[in-house]
């Protein structure tokens, strides 16, 4: 599902700059260009969902556990814990991130993200922008959920 709702953001952006309309600009006044209560409702949605996102990553990211192995003697599966040997407990799923990225990927990454699509959104007419929120807003509550399966909790911690 998070490779469909990428493609579809993708495929919104390209729309939206190949169909002749104006990016919203400060010397831009038109109707579609101006910000509401709405789009401002949506960012911080938005923005509010990833810091969770954010703070489940980072957690992720300090959770080790032991390495277990399946050794077979005499075809007889038996599960070994070699406790010396520890290994990240959780496994990122988001690709710009990478399976196990440092702590200063995972802050700079998604602190780029987020100023990049509160930018998008204000350059972004209407109905373009409400779209452009959507789309992400679903993304991180897909993250966000996909973490709390996993283990990861609800909850913020600095």
């Amino acid at each position: 599902m998070l490779k469909r709702l990428v493609v579809a953001a993708f495929v919104l952006l390209v729309a939206a700059t190949t169909s002749g309309f104006t990016l919203c600009t400060p010397k831009n006044n038109s109707k579609e260009c101006s910000w509401t209560k709405t789009d401002t409702a949506l960012e911080v949605a938005f923005q509010g969902v990833t810091l969770l996102d954010w703070n489940q990553t980072l957690r992720g990211h300090d959770t080790m556990k032991p390495l277990t192995t399946t050794v077979y003697y005499n075809g007889v599966p038996h599960t070994t814990t070699l406790w010396n040997t520890m290994v990240p407990a959780y496994e990122e799923n988001n690709p710009l991130l990478g399976r196990h990225p440092s702590r200063a990927r995972i802050n700079v990454t998604i602190a780029a993200a987020m100023i990049g699509h509160a930018a998008v959104a204000r350059l972004l007419p209407q109905p373009y922008r409400r779209y452009w929120q959507a789309v992400f807003i679903t993304i991180e509550v897909g993250a966000v959920t996909h973490n709390v399966r996993a283990g990861l909790g609800l909850h913020l911690t600095f």
